[in-house]
């Protein structure tokens, strides 16, 4: 009986846990730029009006981090302008599971049980622009969906996923 008991604790937390569809990252770039000209960059100006959440601190601490890795300096004069951008969206699916309903034997007839299931679907997107010719030259994103209704993203979240971004950035004055 105890034996059972755990392997069907063992059954429940493996499918809780394989739930959480893996991360889908996309990147592209311009081809025809010479990533190599640039040396400074900042952040995209805010629009007005707007304010900084604090997962936005948390995001553009992560990009932070990842640009001075690739060598670029923090700038009031940027040759690039990055604005990254976190949206989490909460989504309700309808889940279908077979119930029988009847009396027995050959007056048996299935339905369905109706029972909805919540996901918060992550994005997180980061451009990089030229601020000279006012053009984008790299894009990265990541999307993930996670059961549950619970939004809150943590520093450490936040810097995996901008780091797994930048994975894909053009190799540059490393």
């Amino acid at each position: 009986m105890r034996i059972g008991h755990s392997v069907s604790c063992a059954v429940l937390c493996f499918t809780l846990a394989g739930c959480t569809s893996p991360p889908e990252i996309q990147s592209d770039y311009d081809r025809a730029v010479n990533f190599q000209q640039y040396h400074t960059w900042n952040f995209a100006p805010p629009a007005a009006g707007s304010y900084l959440t604090i997962q936005q601190r948390y995001l553009q601490s992560a990009v932070s981090y990842e640009m001075t890795k690739l060598g670029y300096q923090r700038s009031n004069q940027p040759d690039l302008a990055v604005n990254a951008s976190l949206l989490q969206q909460k989504e309700i699916e309808q889940e279908f599971v077979p119930a029988y309903a009847g009396w027995g034997g050959a007056w048996d007839w299935e339905t369905y049980d109706q029972t909805p299931v919540d996901w918060t679907h992550n994005s997180l997107s980061i451009d990089v622009v030229d601020v000279h010719k006012k053009q984008q030259i790299w894009q990265g994103s990541m999307s993930q969906f996670a059961p549950g209704d619970d939004n809150t993203l943590t520093t450490m979240d936040i810097q995996h996923a901008v780091a797994k971004i930048f994975e894909r950035y053009p190799k540059t004055m490393k």
